[in-house]
């Protein structure tokens, strides 16, 4: 195995949530793989892509706690307060699309999700780019830096009430004083060479598409055959995640064992060490529809 590798890097210590309370104030969204964040004026719409390879879930971290999102479906997050425009997706560490969505994006959205401003932005699990990874030109209005991130964590301040999700209405949170809500559009499957290499580029591919941008471009990225992307430790969790929280589908074991997909998830939940697929995430700006 050539060029760049697995980095392991120093373990982490895991990241307790707090004690039990009845009236939770904090709430951690975590977006693991693929996703478009569209900013808009009064908060972010995320869209996940159809066609893609992903599975879809979301929910609780715990035995059963996950569920199946449905294909069409509009997710609406409630009891969270709107912060003001200061949290950002830092461009240092995801590829932000400067322009408007595709004029058919509908047709091309697996499932999407209405979220208010949130007070803080944590992007974790990041992997490594080489620009040598591109074939193409790169318009000038793709920012693509050197590292993306393979989980987001967008967290909110409650209202004084339990959070909810108009169309998940299964999702009971935990009662601790920091709650999270767990999306995931990820593969299943246990992690492989081929995977890991061909996957995130097929993704990055469908998430360019929902783009007008992507339309237009012939820009395509694809791994070295034989060189495995590195995945850089996190070095600081949020409050209330502990580190296990950040794995992937293919390693948490959560799924609920009547579900074929459970068929690939093993029955043990990782501990954090084990890599995931790296699904690169997108950050649109000026996110309405192309005209």
């Amino acid at each position: 195995m050539k060029g760049r590798r697995q980095k392991r890097g120093t373990e982490m210590a895991d990241v307790q949530p707090n004690e039990g309370t009845r009236n939770p104030k904090t709430l951690n969204t975590v977006w693991h793989g693929a996703f478009a964040f569209v900013l808009q004026g009064e908060g972010i719409e995320v869209l996940t892509p159809k066609g893609s390879e992903h599975s879809h879930y979301a929910g609780t971290w715990e035995i059963g706690g996950l569920h199946k999102l449905a294909d069409g479906a509009r997710y609406v997050l409630r009891g969270v307060r709107k912060a003001a425009p200061e949290a950002h997706f830092d461009p240092k560490y995801n590829i932000i699309v400067e322009g408007p969505l595709a004029a058919d994006v509908a047709e091309s959205v697996q499932s999407s999700w209405k979220l208010p401003l949130p007070k803080e932005i944590f992007t974790l699990q990041r992997v490594t780019m080489q620009e040598a990874d591109f074939s193409g030109r790169i318009p000038g209005d793709i920012d693509i830096p050197r590292e993306f991130g393979a989980v987001q964590v967008l967290t909110f301040d409650l209202d004084g009430s339990a959070p909810s999700v108009e169309g998940l209405p299964e999702w009971v949170p935990e009662t601790r004083e920091i709650v999270n809500l767990h999306v995931f559009a990820e593969e299943t499957n246990r992690w492989n060479t081929r995977s890991v290499l061909r996957h995130p580029t097929e993704e990055f591919q469908n998430l360019l598409r929902l783009t007008q941008v992507g339309k237009k471009t012939d820009l395509d990225f694809d791994y070295t055959p034989g060189e495995i992307p590195l995945v850089e430790p996190s070095t600081h969790v949020p409050e209330g995640l502990r580190r296990r929280e950040l794995v992937c589908l293919a390693a948490n074991g959560l799924l609920n064992k009547d579900d074929p997909e459970a068929m690939a998830v093993g029955s043990n939940v990782d501990t954090g060490g084990t890599m995931g697929h790296p699904c690169v995430s997108i950050v649109v700006k000026g996110g309405g529809v192309a005209t």
